[in-house]
């Protein structure tokens, strides 16, 4: 009965240490999540872009969940384009340097609104399709563990100031709706990763965003809630701690 008790507390002791080490592990993982993305994500017109952007308010999400355990990092650059051969393609950036390097573990991209202006989509928009899959086959080169989220723009209503003074310069709403947005479900379906709707949700409220095409800080803070929810209801970040 003795050597029982004793093998049954060794036994017991070895789970428990086993169980303090893979605790231990994940507890030092450190889950790096990349937001790749325009002036939405860099948080454009914000009265503090630094706290109120997207990314922050996503961080703030995580941390209340696992601590120190996610990184979340901006690499959102106005005016950038998916299209390489745009006038200000993301590609070039130093932003877009620095996210390479950090090799993440979660890429977040939601791009494509600069891409929408008439006169640009119109002559290059064929290209769009291969350079968003070029994107995700970069970042999967690095790490090819890395999950992915996609985004579907937020909307774009006619009364916006940008892209310049005549119509066809203009960033155009049925060019999302027509042209970007499919072209990025059909990546996320051929490439099998997840994808977020930010159009559908946002159509009747433009009252989140005072320029009609960039959210204020509760838009930005819905964005952020529907991308916890994904990565929670996809159980991303344990698939990273465990290497799945």
């Amino acid at each position: 009965m003795k050597n029982q008790s004793i093998k049954h507390f060794l036994f017991l002791t070895v789970i428990f240490l086993m169980f303090v080490n893979i605790n231990t592990q994940a507890q030092n993982k450190q889950v790096k999540i990349a937001c790749i993305g325009n002036s939405i994500t860099y948080g454009s017109h914000l009265e503090d872009s630094e706290r109120d952007c997207y990314p922050t308010q996503l961080s703030n999400l995580l941390y209340k969940v696992y601590g120190h355990n996610c990184v979340v990092k901006n690499f959102g650059v106005s005016g950038r384009t998916m299209l390489k051969k745009g006038p200000k393609p993301i590609w070039v950036e130093p932003k877009f340097s620095e996210a390479k390097n950090m090799a993440p573990d979660i890429c977040i991209i939601l791009l494509g609104t600069n891409d929408s202006r008439p006169d640009l989509w119109a002559k290059i928009g064929k290209e769009f399709y291969g350079d968003y899959k070029s994107m995700i086959k970069t970042f999967k080169k690095i790490n090819p563990k890395t999950k992915f989220i996609v985004g579907l723009p937020s909307p774009i209503w006619k009364n916006h100031p940008y892209g310049g003074t005549a119509w066809g310069d203009k960033h155009n709403d049925s060019i999302l709706v027509n042209g970007v947005i499919p072209n990025i479900k059909k990546i996320a379906k051929k490439r099998n990763v997840t994808s977020i709707d930010f159009h559908t949700p946002f159509e009747n409220k433009v009252d989140l965003f005072p320029d009609y095409l960039h959210p204020n800080a509760e838009g930005a803070k819905i964005i952020a809630q529907m991308i916890f929810d994904i990565i929670e209801e996809k159980n991303m970040i344990q698939k990273v701690i465990n290497k799945k």
